[in-house]
Parts: C-alpha cells; sequence; structure tokens
C-alpha cells in the first residue's frame, strides 16, 4: 500500500515535525505550527525541506487543521515546476519537487510535536491506483469531483423526494388513518404482553415514547443528511 493523503489536526502552541519516505528510501521532511501572537491573531507556519510560509489572521480556534496532500503539480511557478510534494494549510503551501512521481510514492511518514496534542490520519490505497491518481491533471481532478457532487445532488435529491412521498402518503393524505392503526397495534401488543391495567399502561406509553424518540432520529439523519451535502460543495 502507498500513502495518497495525510491529514493532521494541530493545537495552539504546538509544532508538529513529520518525514516523508518515498521511492527507494529517500526522505524529506518538514513541520507545521501555529501560535496566538495576542488574543485574537494567530500565526501559522508550515515548513518542506527548508522551505518555510506563514501568515497571521484573525482567529481563536485552538485546533487547525493541516494537510499534508501529499503529490502536488505546479505549473504557475518556474522556479519550482513540474511535480511536487505539498504540504497545505488554507492560504498557505509549500512544495517539494520530486522527478517521476509515480515512480515514487509516500509510503511511510513518521510524525512528532513538540508542546501539545495533535491527531494524525493516513489514507493509503494500492499503488496503482495512487500512482493513477498521481497522474492527473488539475482540471480532471476538479471534473471527477464536480462529477461526483452531482451524483450526490441526485442521490439526495431522489432520497428526499422518496422520503416527502411517503411522509405525504401517511401523514398528510392517510393521517387519521395512520394514528388510529398505529395506536390500534400498540394497544394490541400492549395487551397481549401485559398482566395488569398497570403494565398495559407501562407498556402503551413506552411504545409512544419510543415513536417519540424514533422520529427525533429520522430528523437528525435529516440534519446529517443536509450537513453532508453542504460539505459537498465546501471541497
Amino acid at each position: 500500500m502507498k500513502i495518497a493523503l495525510i491529514y493532521f489536526t494541530v493545537s495552539t502552541g504546538t509544532q508538529v515535525d513529520f518525514t516523508l519516505y518515498y521511492g527507494n528510501g529517500s526522505t524529506v521532511s518538514g513541520y507545521a505550527e501555529n501560535h496566538h501572537i495576542n488574543p485574537l491573531q494567530t500565526e501559522t507556519t508550515v515548513s518542506l525541506n527548508g522551505v518555510v510560509s506563514n501568515y497571521t489572521y484573525v482567529d481563536v480556534n485552538y485546533f487547525y487543521d493541516i494537510e499534508v496532500a501529499g503529490y502536488a503539480r505546479l505549473t504557475n511557478d518556474t522556479t519550482q515546476g513540474g511535480d511536487a510534494y505539498g504540504l497545505q494549510d488554507n492560504n498557505l503551501a509549500v512544495f517539494y519537487p520530486v522527478d517521476d512521481l509515480q515512480r515514487n510514492l509516500i509510503y511511510r511518514v513518521d510524525a512528532h510535536s513538540t508542546g501539545g496534542p495533535f491527531t494524525i490520519e493516513v489514507v493509503d490505497g494500492e499503488p496503482s491506483l495512487v500512482a493513477e491518481g498521481v497522474a492527473k491533471t488539475t482540471t480532471q481532478t476538479i471534473f471527477e469531483m464536480v462529477n461526483f457532487a452531482l451524483s450526490m445532488v441526485t442521490l439526495v435529491l431522489d432520497l428526499g423526494i422518496g422520503t416527502l412521498v411517503w411522509l405525504k402518503f401517511f401523514f398528510v393524505d392517510n393521517l387519521m388513518m395512520t394514528i388510529s392503526l398505529y395506536l390500534a397495534i400498540t394497544m394490541a401488543f400492549a395487551a397481549g404482553r401485559a398482566k395488569t391495567i398497570d403494565g398495559f399502561l407501562r407498556k402503551f406509553f413506552s411504545d409512544q415514547k419510543k415513536l417519540f424518540e424514533f422520529i427525533l432520529g429520522l430528523w437528525d439523519i435529516l440534519i446529517s443528511i443536509i450537513g453532508q451535502f453542504r460539505n459537498i460543495f465546501r471541497l
């Protein structure tokens, strides 16, 4: 397996140092760090193979997402043009040019922090698939992302329309029938399980509580789907 993406979150006042291993054992090192320079401003710094970039911005968050995209294709920098490894955080990025990226895939990363905690996630894949992704141009990647977003739009719309159709059928067109049927079934079930009136009432109202919790659960799922749909377009 080869590494396709390295993603980590750095806490304020923490520096994460890392080393990428690629090709036949070659390495390149870098770091990412951020700290508050005053109560309202933060400075973030990223470095790869000695190339450093930083910026200052208004922010009071205590955790910051850093992405080591792993692979990049530079087209607007003649001094560092060509294929490269990249370290990116929002508005800044640094690159390390490497010849024949498809044959120099990253296979290992070592990382440790000084000053505080951090989290790291590594996405890997079959070498042939990672190499195929590396070979794609920016236009091809954007085109695939657009197609994926459109497919998700279709999926969400179909799911939403289907859900609304069934909700309308049960709770608009046949609301009284639905309520009567549900009450009759839960009453019959409670009567069959309970041996006393008190037990019957406890079972019956317990079922109504479960229905209410089920409806809340469906609502949470709907909100989650909407949130995922919005995240597609943030990417």
